[in-house]
């Protein structure tokens, strides 16, 4: 019996990169060396449009434009902006009655349920006159739109400043806005709520901007969650609805608001509009593709930053998608693409340490190797952007340097669950220099358009180990630098972060009390902000991490 030669799916055996220079290669997307190295990391896909469609599917006449990767699944586009994944397997037989799209917006009241609306929301004239009631006068708009260029465009690359503004004034100063569609209507709030979120009270604003910023944005808040309803959100959304909840949920101050808890259900959404599978594997426009990448990987952002506030796990799993970073060029992207980046190395990290298993002692060594490694990238990245030519990128090459501490930082609910409390006491330095770098970059006049990505981004783990310390050591050798550092954060940094973060405020206050004194704290009282710390272990000459 002749053997016949068996050819290896290269898409599964390695990326290209890899394969090219015969690395072994860990298939992640990117993948670990190309991750290191700075390659694009890319596999070989087979791509396949439906128009040579198997004998087994015959999809509808008004199911849009629809792209098949294998038996990976289907990607429908349709009208206004929809679209709608249907994975492999099962579903195959019947796409022509699961790729089904509508083409136009829902008439009807969906997601009211969800987000608690006392107010029937519905896609009609009158709610389209009622929306329109919101819309900015010319200079208010204007101003607000330059602002987004400015402050918000830069660190949420959604929607572009050129392309809303120019709707803006033709849609809005300059035609019926009857004829305008709720999408348009829901981004344009967003944005407009998003500029507002960064100013603070104190702000000289001009003469035509309302005087209370806080019922301005709640204002817009409001406009843009019944834009969003309007459009179908969740049930039947479109990408600007999207990119709406994304672009608020990103700049959410402390307005309490119905969409506060959206990030799970936008990531579910997206998920089902195929945002997890990267563009290329349909043969997208490569616009359309790289618009999709922004949105989905700034989901995966939020997806973090919240994790990170929380000390849980992520909602997006490394293994659950294979959408590429961003690819345009030009600094802002960069930064995008290093941040990104980094993320991936965080993700792993979180998902390792925060997990009902501990990780081994051989494995946390492999999560430091990976940190050393963001650490090394982002001085790359400075050494080759030395000095910045704008606010927006002097404030950047500062914020990258503090990448690493804020990873590394993420190892301390790990020393903690295994009794190691001199492994988290030795990074006191490097949460005092994460807080200390973040209160500084508020303070900098010239960074203060940027502050609402500071407050974005609150050092939960840096405050939570410093008081820790603290705590432990009311007379540290710089017991002196940390009750100043916690005390600037909350100052400076002012965080949303529910009662987390409401009760490490509460201990800051016991903490800094008269006298500097600690009696009568009970550190079991905080046991819950700490869920995987060992407290009983919390002695002095508790074991080390050899020890373990």
């Amino acid at each position: 019996m002749v053997s016949q030669k068996r050819s290896r799916n290269r898409k599964i055996v390695s990326c290209i990169p890899c394969h090219q220079n015969k690395r072994k290669c860990d298939k992640k997307l990117p993948c670990t060396r190309c991750m290191r190295i700075g390659k694009t990391c890319s596999y070989e896909v087979n791509t396949r449009n439906t128009t040579e469609q198997d004998s087994t599917t015959s999809p509808s006449d008004d199911s849009g434009n629809q792209y098949s990767d294998g038996n990976k699944g289907y990607l429908v586009m349709g009208e206004s902006g929809r679209s709608k994944y249907i994975s492999g397997g099962f579903w195959n037989q019947y796409t022509s009655v699961t790729t089904r799209l509508p083409t136009q917006d829902a008439p009807k009241s969906w997601g009211t349920l969800f987000f608690d609306l006392s107010v029937r929301v519905t896609n009609s004239v009158d709610t389209k006159v009622f929306l329109t009631s919101f819309i900015p006068p010319r200079d208010h708009g204007l101003f607000l739109l330059d602002r987004y260029e400015q402050a918000v465009y830069p660190f949420v690359p959604m929607v572009s400043p050129e392309w809303i503004r120019e709707r803006y004034i033709k849609d809005c100063l300059e035609t019926t806005q009857v004829d305008v569609d709720c999408c348009f209507f829901s981004l344009l709030y967003a944005i407009c709520y998003a500029s507002a979120a960064t100013f603070d009270e104190d702000d000289k604003l001009p003469a035509f901007m309302p005087s209370s910023l806080r019922s301005l944005r709640q204002a817009y808040l409001v406009a843009c969650e019944h834009s969003i309803l309007a459009g179908g959100f969740p049930q039947d959304p479109t990408i600007g609805d999207l990119r709406a909840c994304v672009l608020v949920q990103s700049c959410l101050v402390h307005e309490p608001s119905r969409l506060a808890p959206v990030t799970p259900v936008a990531i579910k959404v997206a998920q089902t509009m195929g945002f997890h599978r990267d563009g290329t594997n349909y043969s997208l426009p490569p616009d359309v593709t790289e618009s999709r990448r922004r949105l989905w990987w700034q989901l995966v952002f939020l997806d973090q930053i919240e994790a990170v506030n929380r000390d849980m796990l992520t909602s997006i799993r490394e293994d659950e998608f294979d959408t590429r970073l961003p690819q345009e060029e030009g600094f802002m992207m960069d930064t995008l693409r290093e941040r990104y980046s980094a993320m991936i190395v965080q993700g792993q990290v979180m998902g390792a340490l925060y997990g009902i298993r501990p990780p081994s002692p051989g494995a946390v060594d492999n999560l430091m190797k990976e940190i050393e490694r963001v650490r090394k990238r982002a001085e790359r990245f400075v050494k080759l952007h030395p000095e910045g030519k704008t606010d927006f990128e002097r404030y950047s090459i500062k914020k990258m340097l503090m990448v690493p501490d804020k990873i590394n930082l993420l190892m301390v609910p790990y020393f903690l669950k295994i009794g190691y409390y001199q492994g988290a006491e030795s990074l006191v330095d490097t949460g005092l220099r994460y807080a200390n770098t973040l209160c500084d970059l508020y303070r900098t006049p010239e960074f203060k358009p940027f502050a609402w990505f500071v407050r974005s981004c609150p050092p939960y783990h840096a405050v939570s180990l410093l008081i820790i310390v603290l705590h432990q050591n009311p007379y540290h050798e710089k017991a002196d630098q940390l009750r100043q550092a916690i005390d600037d954060t909350f100052k400076y940094c002012r965080p949303q972060g529910g009662v987390g973060w409401d009760a490490l405020d509460d201990m800051r206050e016991r903490l800094l009390k008269e006298n500097q004194q600690l009696e009568g704290i009970d550190w079991k009282e905080w046991e819950f902000l700490f869920p995987s710390a060992n407290l009983e272990l919390f002695e002095p000459n508790s074991v080390g991490i050899n020890d373990i």
